[in-house]
């Protein structure tokens, strides 16, 4: 598993590019309570059939899903919310969105 970050800003933006919010992906969630906080973590699969998954898949050939992971972690004054993208070669026979994230 690879996380992208800001130093790799093209793949960085492809990865954003995925379309997140269509049929063509898989999510799963779940909550978690720990050290005083409510944590929401939802994990997305996206198809890498589409234009944009194609483009991703010419500079990392290697790669079978690339995921996101959205966290909301609730406190009793605020309720941020991050996003994290990440690459794997493990097909989702070998790692679902659960044990991705």
């Amino acid at each position: 598993v690879l996380q992208i970050k800001a130093n790799q800003p093209t793949l960085l933006e492809q990865a954003k590019r995925l379309g997140w919010t269509t049929a063509a992906s898989t999510e799963v969630s779940w909550r978690d309570y720990q050290h005083g906080s409510d944590e929401l973590r939802l994990v997305r699969r996206v198809d890498l059939s589409t234009a944009a998954g194609v483009a991703l898949l010419k500079a990392f050939p290697g790669v079978a899903q690339v995921f996101r992971i959205e966290r909301v972690r609730a406190t009793a004054t605020e309720a941020p919310r991050t996003w994290s993208y990440h690459l794997t070669s493990l097909t989702a026979e070998n790692a679902d969105a659960r044990r991705l994230g």
